[in-house]
């Protein structure tokens, strides 16, 4: 099995570099002391797939990284350049720091897994550290509709964040979840916003593979 992973991780890398800066964000490898610790920290078992996997990149860096400051000054001065009147020095400064904080947040907040569900719903999940997992995983857990209508064993491994501006492990709209006793993926929608009707009509999941390779080949498919 980890030989398969670790072939179509690989592949995906390779094919969703082509259109996504976003795998550049992917962090160095998770040791096995980070993943015992946020097993014992968050009392859940990461199932063997899941380790191989963060083994290899332990998930993307999600808000914390900022692009250069060289480049957002290249960036905001290409810009400045369409402008064809003097302005003053503090506007251009001004310029500058919002244009550098919109690049920053459109860089860092761009998942690397593609989902899709409803009626053409599109939506890109953030691949979580062993850390973030952790989070995102009590989270899910202290969610007495999520839990009630899921069990204990659905563990976020990827997550749609609410705004694009803030990303939080704890807080989602969605998750690929990886099920810790069967392996199997789901696309797990975790909002129930609609005080007018029970929020487990508006909670549900969708299976999307078998195996956490399976998924990575679906994901592979979607990128071509």
């Amino acid at each position: 099995m980890t030989a398969s992973l670790a072939a179509a991780w690989e592949r995906f890398k390779d094919v969703s570099t082509c259109g996504n800066n976003a795998v550049s964000l992917l962090n160095p490898p998770c040791s096995v002391d980070e993943m015992v610790a946020v097993e014992n920290i968050s009392n859940v078992t990461l199932p063997p797939a899941l380790k191989a996997l963060l083994a290899m990149n332990n998930g993307q860096r999600m808000d914390e990284q900022k692009p250069e400051a060289g480049l957002l000054k290249g960036i905001a001065a290409r810009a400045i350049e369409k402008i064809h009147f003097p302005l003053p020095n503090m506007l251009i400064k001004l310029l500058e720091l919002n244009i550098g904080r919109r690049v920053c947040e459109r860089e860092v907040n761009r998942g690397i897994f593609k989902s899709v569900h409803g009626w053409d719903v599109y939506e890109k999940h953030i691949f979580l550290s062993v850390q973030a997992i952790g989070i995102a995983y009590q989270a899910f857990v202290n969610d007495e509709v999520l839990a009630a209508e899921f069990g204990l064993n659905e563990i976020p491994f990827a997550i749609a964040v609410m705004q694009q501006k803030t990303c939080s492990p704890g807080h989602y709209k969605e998750a690929f979840c990886i099920n810790s006793m069967t392996g199997v993926v789901s696309l797990i929608l975790t909002q129930y916003y609609d005080p007018n009707l029970p929020p487990e009509w508006l909670v549900y999941k969708l299976k999307r593979a078998e195996s956490l390779t399976e998924f990575i080949e679906k994901q592979i498919e979607q990128y071509n």
